[in-house]
């Protein structure tokens, strides 16, 4: 189980990565709100005008904000007259101080023309339900094809290990793919994946593959595969932005998802609805984990900020503040008394779910992009280029795995075989034998480019 963290703030600023946008020029071609407005909206305008920051109390998204009353009376959409619409004097403003977005590139031709024509044609709109966020009810995005051979390496965002094999599933572009940890093999290639994966989780019997991410600053979504055949069981989640951190409940009942408005929701696995939204960050939290009996919470922020939760009621049970930088990870210790927490400061946190105290750091060089625990280690990675391997009940080191040439973004431990499989910036991934520390192999995980290691 890993996660896309140090990359998780990349905004991308261009649209028509996935969505079908609109071309709305077409004389009196109908234009439908959801299909072809709703996206132009979200993904251009929500970041200062949504449920988080309301420049101007000007907010688009929602159908039931859209259609409300703007600062000064002015109204946002009059159906079938611009010169009345604020929302169009905005985005075709010549203005540059007035023009929206404000900080970004112009709207494009396509895109002012589906806005127009929209309004122009009565500013119907088509959304199931006004008050949901628009980003929920947005048309899925089309998954696009994989590179047949890759042409650079990408980042390994999140690995996972197949229990029954302990084959190593890896995250790529548009893609995941497996790969034989002894020798470094491709042996499969699974399409119709989300443009980056930020988290991998096997859970249940028959065994289920839980994954997060999306298309930054575009799509973010959480899905539920098949464990055998990676078909889909469930569309979990649908928004704006990657999802960044999931976790399934200890008993396979319920999973929590760390979403980019900010919010920790819960959602029951077999109906698919959501129980609980929690809000209590001020800013991106990127991982969310539960606690050995299921009944708390534990998030880690942008706001330098780990919290515990009471999992049923959404309560906060603890703040803890000590930090004083980017939070990436937050795991309860294995008793679920104290939690271990570690971010860009470059220390693991050791601390008290009673009070908050700290009793312990465990130091790395540099920012800490992960932590795992599996039986008596506590497994961390990284920018120092290196994984970590503690005795976390004694909070003392064992080893460092240390051959990496990048950062180490990803990791995942098979107990069973005695494995730390470790993924890097650079693309590659390495495997380790975790009785001695030695490496087995190594591997860029690129097909394409794909070169093998297999140290002696």
């Amino acid at each position: 189980m890993s996660r896309l963290r140090c990359l998780g703030g990349l905004l991308i600023s261009t649209i028509g990565l996935g969505l079908n946008h609109a071309h709305a020029a077409e004389g009196e071609r109908p234009i439908s709100f959801i299909r072809d407005v709703a996206p132009i909206l979200v993904q251009r305008c929500e970041s200062c005008h949504g449920a988080k920051k309301s420049e101007s109390s000007y907010r688009v998204d929602t159908v039931a904000s859209l259609m409300e009353q703007a600062d000064y009376g002015e109204r946002q959409v009059t159906a079938g007259n611009l010169e009345e619409s604020l929302l169009w004097r905005l985005v075709n403003s010549d203005d540059r101080g007035e023009r929206m977005p404000l900080d970004g590139d112009p709207l494009p031709k396509t895109e002012l023309d589906a806005i127009r024509t929209w309004i122009e044609q009565g500013a119907k709109v088509d959304v199931p339900n006004p008050a949901l966020p628009l980003a929920s009810q947005l048309p899925r995005a089309e998954y696009t094809a994989a590179p047949q051979a890759y042409r650079a390496a990408v980042p390994i965002t999140a690995l996972a290990i197949e229990p029954e094999s302990g084959n190593v599933l890896v995250s790529g572009y548009r893609e995941l793919s497996i790969w034989n940890t002894e020798d470094g093999t491709l042996l499969q290639r699974m399409p119709k994946i989300t443009e980056r994966s930020a988290e991998l989780e096997y859970f249940a019997t028959p065994r289920q593959l839980a994954t997060s991410g999306g298309i930054p600053g575009v799509y973010g979504e959480v899905r539920l595969l098949d464990g055998s055949d990676f078909s889909e069981r469930r569309l979990l989640v649908k928004t704006s932005d990657t999802v960044l951190g999931i976790a399934v409940r200890p008993d396979g009942q319920e999973l929590a998802a760390a979403l980019p408005d900010f919010t920790l929701r819960v959602y029951e696995l077999d109906s698919g609805k959501e129980r609980l939204k929690i809000e209590a960050h001020g800013d991106r939290i990127h991982s969310v984990n539960w606690s050995p009996d299921g009944t708390q919470l534990v998030s880690a922020s942008g706001d330098h900020t780990t919290k515990v939760f009471d999992a049923n009621t959404g309560t906060l049970v603890v703040n803890y503040a000590g930090h004083k930088s980017v939070v990436f990870d937050a795991l309860f210790s294995p008793e679920g008394t104290h939690v271990f927490s570690a971010g860009g400061d470059g220390k693991i946190h050791y601390w008290a779910v009673a009070n908050g105290a700290r009793q312990a750091l465990l130091a790395h060089a540099d920012a800490v992009h992960g932590l795992q625990i599996v039986g008596d280690s506590l497994f961390s990675m990284s920018a120092d280029r290196t994984a970590r391997q503690f005795d976390w009940a004694k909070r003392t080191q064992v080893r460092s795995y240390d051959k990496h040439n990048d950062w180490v973004t990803a990791l995942a431990v098979d107990s069973t075989r005695q494995r730390l499989v470790t993924g890097t910036f650079n693309g590659e991934v390495h495997v380790w034998n975790m009785q001695d520390g030695s490496e087995i192999t190594r591997f860029l995980a690129a097909p394409g480019l794909s070169k093998v290691t297999v140290v002696p």
